[in-house]
């Protein structure tokens, strides 16, 4: 099923709103559906304002033309609770941005109604919408509850699907960056609902948080009977990353393979950059290349991911020494277009300041700072996350030589972004003028050179 939910706020209907929608789709407006009753349209409209609903004889007209008993033609507040959950969640891979307001109304209802099995739901679809528009920490904190609700109604493979996109979450950082730390609030959380086992220390390292969650989704998977095909791709795809992450490159490009054996044209373009990843890492270029080309040859040219891609192929090739043909793909990135991409995690934008530096690029640098200045003023970035910032750049800055300019243009984006920044902080002030002084000796560094 390909629908998007497309509402972005969910209210309970009165029967005759109900029956007002299904005649107006029916017959396009309420003055075709009263001529095919015989009705005038004042008297229609009436009926469906009334709370008896009309006449016994306007039910008759309705229940032959609908073939259905009246009862059956509308909803109780249950039934649209339920069903529009049960909606939300067939399309949830396709939930448009900013769907927020209807999810947490859609949770709120099932909590109001006692839909106990559709409450787990829409917490888990709640969960799955704040990753996918940033809200990292609400989402790691939604999808644990999911999972626990699952867990003591014994939904095997909804337990399955949740411990799968908290899987994703979790191997994130490490896949990207191989930091072997988890925050403190994502670790207590794991360790409320059993996926890190309260016999451990205090702080387990992330590597063993990831093996311990693989194993488990492993174990469920053998145990559960599995009746959508998503979720078999959810399965390899997101134990294939992980393995990604826990650099089990090999182990990786297994399960990407089983995943795709269940993707969908589209579902299939990360499966293909993952592999692509993998086979970069072991050193394997030209399917590397193979497997990006792949990617490229499906997604649509504008959705905003395909940037990602041409990076890939950008460091691909620059590994290879084709420099004039890897800088063809960076000049294919349209600045304005990826910086408009709302990402799942922080790291993902911080990877493209990192690129935007590493390719001297002055223009892709000054855009980067502007928005991380941006994010950090309206709370999309935490205080924390600015600071990780600064230190990866100070990092490459030092461990690279660059151009004068470019070193010039990320001195004066820090000072025009961040130190007149009014949401500035300590810590991200001593970490500016931390950056700032490594920037400061390398620039000097340049000039005695």
């Amino acid at each position: 099923m390909s629908s998007t939910i497309k509402q972005n706020s969910f209210s309970i209907k009165p029967p005759g709103q109900q029956l007002k929608e299904k005649l107006i789709q029916r017959y396009g407006d309420l003055e075709n559906a009263a001529h095919n009753l015989g009705l005038y349209k004042n008297t229609l409209e009436q009926y469906l304002r009334s709370s008896k609903l009309g006449s016994d004889s306007f039910k008759i007209k309705l229940t032959q033309l609908y073939n259905a008993d009246f009862d059956s033609l509308y909803l109780d507040p249950k039934q649209q609770v339920s069903a529009r959950i049960d909606e939300a969640y067939k399309a949830f891979n396709n939930l448009l941005n900013n769907n927020l307001i209807l999810l947490e109304e859609l949770k709120q209802a099932a909590s109001k109604y006692n839909l106990l099995k559709k409450y787990g739901y829409s917490v888990f679809l709640l969960g799955v919408q704040q990753n996918k528009e940033g809200m990292v920490n609400e989402s790691v904190k939604n999808l644990c509850k999911a999972y626990t609700l699952f867990e003591e109604h014994q939904n095997k493979s909804m337990e399955l699907a949740t411990l799968l996109q908290l899987l994703k979450i979790i191997a994130g950082p490490f896949h990207l960056y191989h930091e072997n730390n988890v925050p403190d609030y994502v670790h207590d959380i794991l360790k409320k609902v059993h996926l890190v086992p309260k016999t451990y220390s205090e702080q387990v390292p992330l590597q063993t948080i990831l093996k311990l969650m693989i194993t488990k989704a492993k174990f469920l998977y053998k145990n559960t009977v599995i009746e959508e095909q998503r979720l078999h791709f959810l399965y390899f795809g997101n134990i294939g990353y992980a393995y990604g992450a826990l650099e089990e490159y090999e182990e990786s490009i297994r399960y990407n393979n089983n995943a795709l054996l269940y993707a969908t044209d589209k579902g299939s373009v990360p499966i293909f950059v993952n592999n692509g990843d993998a086979c970069h890492n072991l050193g394997d270029l030209d399917q590397a290349f193979e497997n990006y080309s792949k990617a490229l040859s499906i997604i649509d040219g504008d959705d905003p991911r395909i940037y990602h891609i041409f990076i890939d192929i950008w460091d691909l090739l620059k590994h290879t020494g084709d420099i004039s043909m890897a800088n063809a793909y960076w000049d294919m990135i349209d600045l304005d277009k990826y910086f408009k991409i709302k990402h799942g995690f922080f790291h993902y934008f911080e990877q493209m300041i990192l690129y935007g530096i590493q390719n001297n690029d002055e223009d892709f640098i000054s855009k980067a700072l502007s928005i991380a200045s941006d994010k950090f003023s309206t709370n999309t970035y935490t205080e924390n996350d600015t600071v990780k910032l600064m230190a990866r750049i100070g990092t490459l800055v030092e461990a690279n030589k660059f151009q004068t300019p470019v070193l010039k243009k990320i001195k004066a984006g820090l000072t025009r972004n961040f130190l007149t920044n009014p949401n500035l902080t300590e810590s991200i002030r001593g970490a500016a003028f931390k950056l700032l002084g490594i920037i400061q000796f390398k620039t000097f560094d340049n000039f005695k050179s």
